[in-house]
């Protein structure tokens, strides 16, 4: 199993066993501090995504959570994307207090709300079953929910995309920081 890996934002992609940095992140108004990335939760959604692309067959992305932002008026979120443009996703977030998972295909969200979660949120694909899972030590995972999906070949072609803000009106929110992803 990969070793989860934070410093200087570094992850791990397999079967290819190239190594991401932080550099190759596209981001639109984060931040990188101590190694951990700053997102700042705003009304525009800061961005942080991949610019290459991986296969998630049988493959997986996780992110070490380090704070999501305050609920405030309810209204603030953070999520932890994988996605093949913005009508077919995967996500696993946090959103005005509670956490959540959604699959988009075709448009269509399909969306479990209620979820426990941990310090590490994990999105895995296998044999065509999305998994949302967490984990307290990157070790054991706990499957929060799972779906059938219909990707077909765009489940090779899939970017990582973390994303902070809010939909209605909100004083001051915190930041969504996480310590690293790590993709296998």
């Amino acid at each position: 199993m990969p070793q989860f890996m934070n410093p200087a934002w570094i992850s791990y992609i397999s079967p290819n066993q190239q190594l991401l940095e932080i550099a190759e992140f596209s981001s639109y108004g984060t931040r990188v501090v101590s190694n951990q990335m700053v997102l700042p939760c705003t009304s525009a959604y800061t961005r942080a995504y991949t610019g290459g692309i991986f296969n998630l067959t049988s493959s997986s992305a996780a992110v070490k959570v380090i704070q999501v932002p305050p609920t405030g008026n309810g209204t603030t979120e953070a999520e932890l994307l994988l996605q093949y443009d913005d009508n077919n996703y995967f996500m696993f977030g946090w959103s005005g207090g509670g956490y959540f998972a959604s699959l988009m295909q075709a448009g269509t969200p399909t969306n479990f709300f209620g979820l426990a979660t941990n310090t590490y949120w994990r999105i895995r694909e296998a044999a065509g079953t999305v998994f949302f899972e967490t984990s307290a030590n990157f070790s054991t995972w706990a499957t929060q929910t799972s779906s059938a999906h219909t990707l077909g070949t765009m489940i090779q072609a899939m970017r990582v995309l973390l994303q902070c803000g809010f939909y209605g009106t909100e004083t001051s929110p915190g930041p969504f920081i996480v310590a690293g992803v790590n993709v296998t």
